[in-house]
């Protein structure tokens, strides 16, 4: 679980790539998408209301809400802004929400160039969750042990479920709003 863990940091996702982008769904459904390259975070959830959008680089931070542009400052406990450091706890986080560690490992599979590992939520932290099953499966490249897909089941105790799916693509082109984020910058 430990180089599971390290590989979905979002430094560690970058290690290799000019960029990352990481699309999530649940039960068919885009949450949200995220497309990080080592000057900027850019983080999209897609609302009908309010259509919210974040980018993130080391000088500023901008959000898009229902059609307006924000500029806002990330502020650290001191008082003072400072960009970079706000960015660099982004990078330095687990981007794809894998962060339990202490997950049981059900199976460990190697096919066509890819390892499947499955995996259980401990008891611990699904009653934290308020769930009674939490079921994983992480496919990486067998070569660069690179996560390629997420996925998550997740049973509460009345009995409903959900699940999601992460999808993470390296060195892909960046999506139309990232450039409007930085023609509003340059203004």
């Amino acid at each position: 679980m430990q180089e599971i863990y390290d590989a979905a940091q979002t430094e560690a996702l970058l290690k290799n790539h000019e960029s990352v982008s990481i699309r999530d769904e649940m039960d068919g459904d885009i949450w949200n998408e995220r497309y990080l390259t080592e000057e900027y975070i850019y983080d999209y959830i897609p609302d009908e209301e309010s259509d919210w959008a974040e980018f993130m680089t080391d000088d500023a931070c901008y959000c898009y809400m229902g059609g307006d542009y924000l500029r806002y400052l990330p502020i650290s406990p001191d008082g003072v802004s400072d960009f970079a450091s706000y960015r660099a706890e982004h990078y330095a986080a687990v981007i794809l929400g894998v962060d339990t560690l202490d997950d049981t490992i059900e199976s460990v599979t190697k096919k066509d160039g890819r390892i499947t590992v499955k995996s259980v939520c401990s008891q611990e932290v699904l009653a934290e969750l308020g769930v009674t099953s939490v079921n994983f499966e992480y496919v990486l490249d067998a070569k660069t042990r690179e996560i390629i897909s997420v996925i998550s089941d997740y049973t509460y105790g009345d009995e409903m479920a959900f699940g999601s799916v992460t999808e993470v693509t390296y060195d892909t082109e960046e999506p139309k709003k990232v450039k409007t984020f930085l023609d509003y910058d340059k203004q």
